[in-house]
């Protein structure tokens, strides 16, 4: 299939199936705010807030209130809050307007993770594996990552990935052959990323310095050329650099404004508004998002782990994108280790670090490809079973935190384990204790909503820690329900608010069962069958010859 036609199917379908799976809220929890800064925006000319209770809300000297976060997200929802504004001129008094007010705030995520499918299979190209595994990984990337929670949801961390991702994929594609529209590209991805988050301010020079080191020829010269070649070829590159330019001062200059609109002035980013800063421990932030088993980035993206066995053929294969990998999570990473709620919640996985796991596939994605050096059982045993094992993995990680809401168990914990004084991190026991997993606490959730069997009983995985269960509240989970809006708008709902209908919920269930059976089956046929292609015939058992009779 031509890239013309493999690139906008891959969006649409990507698209199409997130909006379809989104998650029943229009808004939750601090994504309100975006969504309130965007409707001022359009009817009064300022992002501003009208209400909210986090204390990392700014209010000015006049009584103005404003959202700490950029306005990525916000400039996202504008277009949402103008088109439900024209199909539902009357708001709330239009019973229609539930249904749009959902669709609509959906829809930006489900482009943006289309956007990323996209960024991803080029991302995986330049590393020249093939065009059916950077389709397969840049699937992955969407649903069988801890990115899949995330494009269900209002928040930032999606319009973060898709940006990061097109950075880098404009930037490796710019190194290889200069042209001034892919530093423009680069330019618009990176201002995206800015808008996002500020901390990614970092990335900008990192990105700067791989794409002005010209790329090594891939048909090496006889002899060197001209010197005066050299450098006319160099001025070239130079030229089409300062296309990143106009974007990228563009989104700087828009955040500068926002911040002197916020704090009054220029340079204020509002990390220390409420008492809050870079104030964890690093020692406990990296063991935390990295290894421990509440919030490891290996346990939400499985497809990870391959990356270990990758990273060595990537550095000899392709170093400046090994160290411009390297740069970059050295340079983010620790920032957010030392942040004070490293963990991100309330939230599923590690939020901050969602931006970088397509990136921290590239390894992953040299381990699936032939040519490894690796011995041939050793090949066909990591490209053949392994890494599909690692793919359904995360597809079924990635399911549990879609099918239940992260928010309600989390709410349930915290009601079951109060430490008097209170710690800093109230969520320790969620992030470091195993027998509060998620993921297991998830599995456990959608097998007793899904069957319809409450109330839920007193025994779960978590209680195993005590000798006797202390009187602690259920009712969060009493409420549960498979976490898909389109439910609430097509199957039927109980009459009994506290209880989904049992019916429906068991079929969207078994249906969602039966698409990740059917593909799990196929990923794990599909690469045992590529790896076969590539296992020499010398090793392959010999056909055993047939007897003759004397």
């Amino acid at each position: 299939m031509q890239r013309a036609i493999l690139l906008p199917a891959l969006f649409v379908f990507v698209a199409v199936t997130v909006q379809l799976t989104s998650g029943r809220g229009a808004v939750e929890l601090d994504s309100s705010f975006l969504w309130q800064a965007a409707k001022q925006w359009v009817e009064y000319g300022e992002p501003a807030v009208e209400w909210g209770k986090s204390p990392l809300i700014h209010t000015r000297a006049d009584g103005r209130r404003f959202s700490p976060y950029p306005l990525g997200v916000t400039m996202t929802m504008v277009p949402s809050y103008l088109a439900l504004r024209a199909i539902c001129p009357s708001m709330h008094n239009d019973p229609a307007h539930a249904f749009w007010e959902v669709f609509l705030l959906k829809a930006p995520n489900s482009a943006l993770a289309g956007l990323l499918a996209v960024f991803a299979f080029v991302l995986f190209r330049q590393l020249h594996v093939s065009r059916w595994l950077a389709t397969v990984l840049a699937l992955s990337a969407v649903f069988a990552t801890n990115c899949a929670f995330y494009y269900r949801l209002s928040y930032a961390e999606g319009l973060q990935a898709t940006a990061l991702c097109g950075t880098v994929a404009a930037a490796m594609a710019f190194r290889h052959r200069p042209a001034a529209w892919k530093a423009v590209l680069v330019g618009l991805a990176w201002g995206w990323l800015l808008q996002s988050k500020i901390l990614f301010v970092v990335v900008a020079p990192l990105v700067c310095v791989y794409m002005l080191v010209p790329a090594p020829s891939r048909a090496p010269e006889v002899t060197s050329p001209p010197r005066d070649a050299a450098r006319a070829r160099y001025r070239h590159r130079l030229l089409a650099f300062l296309g990143v330019l106009p974007p990228a001062l563009g989104s700087i200059g828009l955040a500068l404004w926002f911040n002197h609109l916020r704090y009054g002035e220029w340079l204020a980013l509002g990390y220390g508004a409420g008492g809050y800063g870079f104030t964890n421990s690093m020692a406990v932030g990296l063991y935390g998002l990295l290894l421990a088993p509440g919030k490891s980035v290996f346990l939400y993206s499985p497809i990870l782990i391959l990356g270990l066995f990758g990273a060595t053929r990537m550095f000899r294969s392709h170093r400046a994108e090994s160290l411009l990998l390297a740069a970059i999570l050295c340079a983010t990473i620790p920032l957010f280790a030392k942040w004070w709620a490293w963990s991100g919640d309330w939230a599923w996985g590690p939020r901050f670090l969602v931006p970088l796991v397509p990136l921290m596939m590239m390894p992953a994605a040299l381990a699936l490809s032939p040519g490894t050096g690796w011995s041939p059982r050793l090949g066909l045993l990591v490209r053949g079973v392994v890494g599909p094992a690692l793919l359904v993995a995360g597809l079924v990680v990635a399911s549990l935190g879609n099918w239940v809401q992260c928010w309600w168990y989390i709410g349930a914990a915290n009601d079951a384990l109060t430490v008097t004084p209170a710690p800093r991190d109230d969520l320790a026991h969620l992030h470091f204790l195993p027998e509060w997993q998620p993921i297991v606490a998830h599995a456990w959730i959608a097998w007793y909503v899904a069957t319809g069997r409450t109330p839920l009983p007193r025994r779960t995985p978590w209680a195993r820690m005590y000798d006797d269960i202390p009187p602690y509240d259920l009712t969060h989970l009493q409420r549960m329900e498979l976490d898909y809006w389109v439910t609430d708008h097509v199957a039927p709902r109980s009459a009994d608010a506290a209880r989904p209908e049992t019916s429906s919920t068991a079929a969207a269930l078994a249906i969602a069962l039966g698409v990740m059976a059917l593909a799990s089956a196929g990923a794990v046929g599909f690469g045992v069958g590529r790896a076969y292609r590539h296992y020499p015939a010398r090793v392959r058992r010999a056909p055993r010859q047939p007897r003759t009779s004397t």
